[in-house]
């Protein structure tokens, strides 16, 4: 990028930017503040105890549920690993959808080589998406979990997961997650509304905190069901030798991130400000315009279904320029900072069309104007 040019970020399906004042502030404050370790530190536990339970708090009040139902981890890959990893058992079936992210897919093929679990993929086309009601079709006796996205971090479709929780939720020994990776601090989420048993969330993308922390959603109904995958030091009960199944300390484990908690602490505060019914239907618009526009371009190959305009992402390719060049273009000469590639999403692609070079996704977040929709528009218009 040229030293004298402005920055314009679209790439926010990756990580939110810039991080709020605020944000930083907290993150700097649990830095050079002594704040002690949450659980472990008894003279001044209460600075980061105060964060991390209002953290908790805060995030309850987003998707509706209670507090002791909330848990926080590295974030969604780990979370998502800890539903399949502590969930299914030898010979288990699970139902998932053709867009997930590899930190669904990976941890299920790995179940599939050391524990013979089976898995079944609703069928999709680019036009069409896929048909959620298939999914009852594709329940069995064996069946233990259905996992999807709630927005796919690839084409932007989103899943109609209050349905879809309505539908498994007549199955009892079914349990009903979701990745809410593209979604959570855009797009209100109701778990109990939508029947939804777990539910996985970074804290880096929509709402604003740093990297490496997030958690999950654990419906009281599921818990007793789930096993660990990680054990260690919680700070209390330090002399029992076996995992401490008590409140957050069964997958709360080792030191936690004060300062990852402590700035998405502040985060909350500012998505708690929000009406997020607003923020998902402006998100909405931008993507939209963009779509408008990108449609009046001849070069540029836009890869939309006919069902519904996707949302806050559009991927693109501009032949006879790779996804890479397209991209370092983009930021070399404008910079406008894209993603290119697969984004670990390789059946995405696949139903796209994009496979193996995968295309440039163009990301839209809070932060996003119509003024960036137009300055990237104008310069795509250069590329031919």
């Amino acid at each position: 990028m040229k030293e004298s040019q402005r920055t314009c970020y679209l790439d926010n399906a990756s990580t939110s930017y810039p991080k709020p004042e605020s944000v930083v502030a907290a993150v700097n404050n649990s830095i050079t503040s002594v704040v002690g370790g949450y659980n472990r530190s008894s003279n001044y536990k209460s600075v980061s105890a105060n964060f991390v339970d209002e953290a908790r708090l805060k995030m309850a009040r987003l998707i509706n549920c209670e507090e002791a139902e909330i848990y926080f981890n590295s974030g969604a890959t780990e979370s998502i690993n800890q539903i399949i990893m502590g969930l299914l058992k030898t010979g288990d079936h699970v139902i998932t959808s053709p867009w997930e992210h590899n930190a669904v897919t990976r941890p299920l093929n790995q179940l599939k080589n050391e524990k013979n679990v089976k898995i079944s993929v609703c069928t999709a086309t680019l036009n069409s998406g896929f048909d959620y009601r298939q999914i009852e079709t594709m329940i069995t006796k064996e069946t233990r979990l259905v996992i999807v996205n709630h927005v796919s971090n690839v084409l932007g479709l989103v899943a109609p997961i209050e349905e879809i929780g309505l539908m498994v939720a007549k199955y009892p020994n079914v349990a009903f997650a979701v990745d809410a990776s593209q979604s959570i601090g855009c797009s209100p989420i109701n778990v109990k509304r939508s029947k939804i048993d777990f539910l996985a969330f970074p804290g880096h993308k929509a709402l604003r905190g740093p990297n490496g922390i997030g958690g999950f959603f654990l419906s009281n109904r599921l818990k007793d069901s789930i096993t660990p995958i990680k054990f260690g030091g919680t700070g209390v009960s330090s002399h029992e030798q076996v995992v401490v199944d008590r409140g957050a300390h069964k997958f709360e484990v080792g030191t936690p991130n004060t300062m990852g908690l402590s700035g998405l602490n502040a985060a909350l505060d500012l998505v708690g400000k929000f009406d997020l019914t607003v923020v998902e239907k402006e998100i909405r618009k931008l993507t939209s315009d963009l779509v408008h526009r990108l449609s009046k371009m001849d070069h540029v190959i836009t890869y939309l279904p006919r069902s519904s305009i996707p949302q806050g992402l559009v991927t693109i390719n501009v032949p006879p320029l790779s996804p890479k060049d397209l991209s370092s273009i983009l930021y070399d000469e404008f910079g406008i900072i894209t993603r290119d590639g697969l984004h670990c999403s390789i059946n995405a692609h696949k139903i796209a069309g994009t496979y193996p070079e995968g295309s440039v996704r163009i990301s839209i977040g809070k932060t996003t104007t119509e003024e960036d929709i137009d300055y990237l528009c104008s310069c795509l218009e250069l590329i031919k």
